[in-house]
């Protein structure tokens, strides 16, 4: 966690990203902010949701049931 934060810091310091507007960083909002100037994030974030989620439907749904023995 400390080198990610680092790593934003850096990148701020050195020019490389612009910080937010401050109406942002004062509601907390900077994720947001991240989100909207680099879209390329939105279609990873896409696949790991996509594939958690298709995880818990096999999880619930797609396990064979237990047959009771008689």
């Amino acid at each position: 966690c400390v080198v990610i934060n680092l790593n934003g810091t850096l990148d701020i310091m050195t020019g490389r990203k612009k910080r937010a507007p401050d109406i942002i960083e004062e509601s907390y909002m900077t994720w947001f902010w991240e989100c909207i100037n680099r879209p390329y994030r939105w279609y990873r974030l896409f696949v790991l949701l996509y594939g958690y989620l298709e995880l818990i439907y096999i999880r619930l749904f797609k396990t064979p049931k237990k047959k009771k023995n008689n």
